[in-house]
């Protein structure tokens, strides 16, 4: 994103657009807070700027800085020290994006809506990663929550804010997707919804699951055909291959390295 700046100067506050698009916070624009901000500015000035664009109405759109503008207002100020900015629209998005996922108390729904939206911007998880100065995994996981294939039973505990824990989202979602783990999966979602176990128990749950199917891998068992594997490959070799982001999704929605494993157990027995 290139985004052109000019000097930061003072702005008449009346000028300034309140009503610029911006993430929605958990918390909104709570006027404690905002009182208690007037009064370090009454005491210490503005320390950072506010960032607007010139509008067409000679006028400016505020971009960053929503509470600092209201809390100057607050404290009585007639002008504002602003960094005026030359932006586009999907700029100023990501620029407000930006200030609200590094400052604001969003929550976890917001936050992943707000990396859906970055990246529907910038087309790329890395750049997005690069704009926020998270990690590429941060960014994925985040990404997983809105993915299309994400489940719809534990995507509700997100959206109703019942569970605003990352890593017991995406365990749930992946027990959705191993063989076994949809029967199990209406039981973990309502003790979760009720707050009667976090992350650990799920994750037991998703290991417990993986070593059961393991399991009925080595007794040669196919649980999709009912039959036994009866003649093994006498043989085992490791394979490594890499897959896209878009791949691996499509990988683990089939049933990952358990379902290739059948697959490869029912052609070594189609081959026999």
């Amino acid at each position: 994103m290139s985004v052109h700046t000019q000097v930061t100067r003072q702005i008449p506050v009346k000028l300034i657009g309140l009503h610029a698009t911006n993430v929605r916070t958990s918390t909104g624009l709570d006027r404690a807070s905002i009182a208690e901000l007037a009064e370090s500015i009454k005491a210490h000035g503005l320390l950072q700027p506010i960032v607007v664009r010139v509008n067409s109405e000679e006028g400016y759109d505020l971009i960053a800085g929503q509470r600092r503008t209201h809390a100057c207002i607050m404290a009585g100020m007639s002008d504002i020290p602003a960094i005026i900015v030359n932006a586009d629209n999907a700029e100023v998005t990501t620029l407000q994006l930006v200030e609200n996922l590094q400052r604001e108390q969003l929550s976890l729904l917001e936050t992943a809506e707000a990396v859906r939206t970055l990246l529907a911007l910038h087309g790329k998880p890395a750049t997005v990663a690069a704009q926020l100065n998270k990690s590429k995994a941060w960014v994925s996981k985040h990404l997983s929550l809105t993915a299309p294939t994400f489940p719809i039973d534990v995507r509700t505990l997100l959206e109703e804010g019942a569970c605003q824990d990352l890593e017991t989202l995406l365990t749930l979602g992946q027990i959705a997707r191993i063989q076994g783990g949809k029967a199990m999966l209406p039981k973990l979602i309502a003790d979760v919804h009720a707050g009667m176990i976090g992350r650990q128990k799920v994750r037991e749950a998703l290991d417990k699951l993986k070593a059961t199917n393991a399991e009925s891998d080595e007794d040669g068992t196919d649980d999709e055909e009912g039959e036994g594997i009866e003649d093994e490959p006498t043989g085992r070799a490791t394979v490594t291959f890499e897959l896209s982001a878009d791949q691996a999704k499509q990988f683990e929605a089939l049933g990952g390295a358990q379902w290739l494993r059948r697959h490869l157990k029912k052609l070594a027995k189609a081959a026999a």
